[in-house]
């Protein structure tokens, strides 16, 4: 029984001709591959790395929350839309203008707390 399978892969067939040549090329004995795991080894026991903290305190801890939490442009939308409700869409626009925006999606996403900050006040 002859079966013939062709593959149509220049990729597949460049990478895989690439892996014999490389395996072919000279293996490594048992032996050297053992040392060379070893001096690998030696190498990452030499320089054990230390990390400083800083001691935790109440504003640094505020502050690492106030820049992991950022603000969703989804709250800021919700926001907004409560206050346009409200009948304050003129002074929505103005809060836009500030940013040199016409819409929230032109506000830059750094500014988002800032402006959710503005239109609670409103």
């Amino acid at each position: 029984m002859n079966i013939t399978l062709k593959i149509e892969a220049p990729e597949l067939a460049k990478s895989l001709q690439a892996l014999a040549d490389a395996l072919s090329a000279s293996p490594l004995s048992v032996n050297k591959a053992a040392e060379v795991k070893a001096e690998k080894e030696k190498a990452a026991e030499k320089k054990p790395v230390e990390v400083k903290k800083e001691p935790e305190t109440e504003a640094n801890q505020k502050a690492a929350q106030e820049d992991t939490q950022e603000i969703d442009i989804k709250v800021v939308r919700q926001k907004l839309a409560e206050k346009s409700q409200e009948g304050k869409q003129a002074e929505i626009k103005q809060l836009f203008a500030k940013y040199g925006a016409k819409k929230l999606t032109e506000v830059p996403k750094e500014h988002y707390a800032e402006l959710l900050e503005l239109a609670e006040q409103l």
